[in-house]
């Protein structure tokens, strides 16, 4: 997913792209990034543009804080390969929804990469309690694909 450097001020610049095709397999070369003392693996990071994965902010426990950190060191995040939330357990749904909060509250560009429409979230087992919320600050977001 490319960044347009010159729109990179605010969540609601980010877009949410559909693409079940563009599944990244193992990353080549990660970027290793310790943020609050934790090794967490990004896709790419450079200068105030940071790409991970799905797997690597939600489905490790990564929480509040860490996101926090993120938002204070990059204008803009990139998610690659957002699997179908309806499919996703609730420990990761659950990181997901706080890692959008974060990013909305501070008003952090957001570029999402997944296979399925945010409105999956509904369908899940357990979806987080505040599905609604997280899916109206989603909805502020571009689609394209």
């Amino acid at each position: 997913m490319i960044v347009d450097p010159t729109r990179l001020s605010g969540f609601s610049a980010g877009r949410w792209t559909l693409d079940p095709t563009r599944v990244p397999g193992g990353l080549r070369s990660p970027v290793e990034l310790t943020v609050n003392a934790l090794p967490v693996r990004a896709v790419a990071a450079k200068d105030e543009v940071v790409t991970f994965t799905f797997a690597e902010l939600c489905e490790r426990p990564l929480g509040v804080r860490e996101y926090l950190r993120i938002a204070e060191n990059y204008s803009a995040i990139c998610v690659l390969a957002v699997p179908d939330l309806a499919e996703a357990d609730r420990d990761p749904l659950l990181r997901f929804s706080n890692m959008v909060d974060v990013f909305y509250d501070r008003n952090q560009r957001i570029d999402i990469q997944a296979i399925a429409v945010p409105a999956r979230m509904l369908q899940a087992k357990e979806p987080p309690y505040d599905a609604a919320r997280t899916l109206s600050r989603l909805s502020t977001l571009s689609t394209t694909g």
